[in-house]
């Protein structure tokens, strides 16, 4: 059995998981099934995407037999919209997990969401949602994309893979392995948030950033902010220091930020 072969019978088996050689997009049909009735921790899939997208409309390289590309459904309970961007942070943690336990490295996140190694993004989140007529979150759909093996990638310059994370001699990543995991992860994370709220994702986000106590650049509508990334909100902002001493909360939706000298 082929390496791509043991991803989509991992898929497969798990509880609510659907395997796809190639769609459009994974989120795209996660919020189909969850407008259908979907329930908590159902997963979709697929070895390739041909309408991949990430934060701020981009496109998500997502070619065959490279990656796990996979949307995970939620059914948060009494969820106000406002709160909806807790997903994508619970995103980030389930997937490091995943990574952590499969492959024994330790991505850390980049704010809001994105998982780096060696300076390296390896894995970006995008979540969707859907309203019930009370304004609270119906159903939620994080489509995480994770680089597992390729060591080009033409265009992108901040991209990177597990692959090419890992240590000399180290087994080879498991796509299978990485997805069950995933399921798992995600699960234990949205037990979490219903039972304790976003203050212990927060705290484990913040542990974890490698945003935090860096100078960085954001951009905001075409124009360029520099100032310290000094704390992780309450919200999911992040708080950035600048120059002159004022504090300005960044919110996820709006702003893309980067190191001054690199990815982060």
């Amino acid at each position: 059995m082929t390496e791509t072969e043991r991803y989509a019978a991992a898929a497969r088996a798990l509880p609510g998981g659907e395997y796809h050689d190639v769609i459009d997009s994974t989120n795209i049909r996660a919020k189909e099934l969850a407008r259908r009735g979907a329930p908590e921790g159902t997963c979709v899939f697929s070895d390739r995407q041909t309408a991949g997208r990430g934060r701020l409309d981009r496109s998500w390289l997502s070619e065959s037999g490279r990656g796990i590309y996979v949307s995970l459904i939620a059914r948060p309970k009494d969820l106000p919209a406002a709160r909806s961007q807790e997903i994508s942070f619970l995103a980030a943690l389930a997937a490091a997990d995943a990574i952590r336990a499969a492959t024994g490295l330790a991505p850390g996140i980049k704010w809001p969401n994105d998982l780096v190694l060696e300076g390296r993004k390896v894995c970006g989140i995008l979540a969707e949602t859907g309203l019930k007529p009370d304004g609270t979150v119906d159903w939620a759909v994080a489509g995480i994309g994770i680089n597992v093996f390729g060591r080009d990638f033409p265009g992108l310059p901040w991209a990177g893979s597990l692959e090419t994370a890992l240590p000399e001699g180290a087994p080879r990543p498991e796509r299978g392995a990485i997805a069950k995991e995933l399921q798992a992860a995600w699960l234990r994370w949205r037990d979490v948030q219903d039972r304790e709220g976003f203050a212990p994702l927060r705290g484990e986000c913040a542990r974890r950033m490698l945003t935090l106590g860096r100078r960085v650049r954001a951009e905001r509508d075409g124009a360029a902010i520099e100032g310290l990334a000094e704390e992780l909100c309450g919200d999911g902002a992040l708080l950035l220091r600048l120059d002159s001493g004022e504090a300005l909360k960044l919110r996820w939706g709006e702003v893309s930020v980067r190191g001054m000298m690199g990815y982060i």
